[in-house]
């Protein structure tokens, strides 16, 4: 499964202007200004076995997170009631729409935001130092945001796990993983 029920996740939008009109919602540090990010931390409140967009076999898992503002009790939904995967894209896997706004806009969990800037910094070290450079610049910025949210931040390498029960790591493929830190309370 993804998520667990009353894990704790952050999601994440950033807000940037584009330098020119594109297809995506990548942000180039060399080239676009950023406007802001904008986090959400939300609780996994349910789990669902759901049907797909092309199938109504209940096969998928599909979430449902709140938050607790103002007193008032905010749902949010990932891959919930039907769950929308492309060809070969599982990026909605990640993401939640705030819809509280007039604009909607796509929240991504923030270790998957963090692997996709990892992912840029690795393709484009030989290529484009520059880029892979300012990515890295963004990357650490991103990491500082996080912890402001009472999160650390861990990079490694991704394990797969073989059917025969034997793991393999790749050292240039990275993942992240966040924990919430551990509010200290003054008693």
């Amino acid at each position: 499964m993804r998520y667990n029920v009353n894990q704790v996740v952050l999601f994440m939008y950033v807000n940037f202007i584009a330098s020119e009109p594109r297809l995506g919602g990548l942000f180039y540090p060399w080239k676009d200004e950023l406007v802001g990010v904008n986090f959400k931390k939300l609780t996994c409140k349910e789990h669902h076995r759901v049907p797909g967009d092309w199938d109504d076999e209940i096969k998928y898992d599909g979430y449902v997170f709140s938050e607790i503002k103002d007193d008032k009790e905010e749902l949010y939904n990932n891959q919930y009631p039907r769950a929308s995967y492309g060809q070969t894209d599982d990026s909605a896997n990640w993401m939640i729409i705030d819809h509280t706004t007039d604009d909607y806009h796509y929240y991504r969990d923030a270790a998957k935001h963090l692997e996709i800037i990892l992912r840029g910094i690795r393709d484009l070290q030989e290529r484009e130092p520059e880029w892979s450079k300012a990515l890295q610049e963004h990357f650490d910025e991103m990491v500082k945001l996080i912890g402001e949210q009472g999160f650390d931040v861990k990079v490694e390498p991704v394990v797969f796990k073989k059917l025969d029960g034997t793991t393999e790591s790749y050292p240039d493929i990275l993942c992240c993983k966040l924990t919430q830190k551990e509010e200290v309370t003054n008693g």
